[in-house]
């Protein structure tokens, strides 16, 4: 469907005659059919979206991440952006980025870096959301924003672990004989 789509969208207005696509059906048909392949891969992005895994003024649901983003705010958000894969100092354009507008006379109230790793965590890991949520959320409490997404990164990413145990006859079998003499 999306290859017809695309050569349906690529070919100039005049290659289309009485109505029809490029290879056979009205164009009608063909709008009617993408457009429920459309809201089909909607619907289906739509179910499988979840909630952020903390809420955003639960800092106390972890306290080794509110310590940690309380005694060193910009350290923790340095940390959230390498760990999503962005640069180290990205969160630096949030701290040095208000002043240096400041200075041009041109007030800055939204934090860049916050909000843009804010949509890709969410966009990421399919987060119910919206792009006015993020700014009203950096706008309101940067800290608290940050702790969010440390939160849902650091559990996002945690490694599984697989813990395995051999069956009781494999593991006497391979125990090797104890000490003294061995009898074929």
């Amino acid at each position: 469907m999306a290859e017809l789509s695309l050569e349906y969208q690529s070919l100039p207005r005049s290659s289309h005659r009485h109505g029809r696509g490029p290879t056979g059906p009205p164009l009608s048909v063909q709008t009617e059919v993408h457009q429920q392949v459309y809201s089909s891969l909607s619907v289906a992005k739509m179910q499988s979206m979840s909630d952020w895994d903390s809420g955003f003024c639960d800092c106390f649901e972890d306290a080794n991440t509110c310590c940690y983003g309380f005694w060193c705010c910009p350290c923790l958000a340095c940390t959230v952006s390498e760990k999503f894969g962005e640069n180290r100092y990205l969160p630096l354009c949030d701290i040095l980025g208000p002043a240096a507008f400041a200075g041009c006379g041109i007030p800055l109230v939204v934090p860049p870096a916050g909000l843009s790793l804010r949509a890709a965590i969410r966009n990421r890991y399919n987060i119910k959301g919206s792009l006015c949520k993020d700014i009203a959320a950096v706008s309101l409490c940067s800290w608290c924003s940050w702790w969010q997404m440390h939160r849902e990164l650091k559990r996002r990413t945690q490694p599984t672990v697989i813990n395995m145990q051999l069956p009781q006859s494999v593991a006497s079998a391979t125990t090797p004989p104890s000490a003294g003499f061995v009898i074929p």
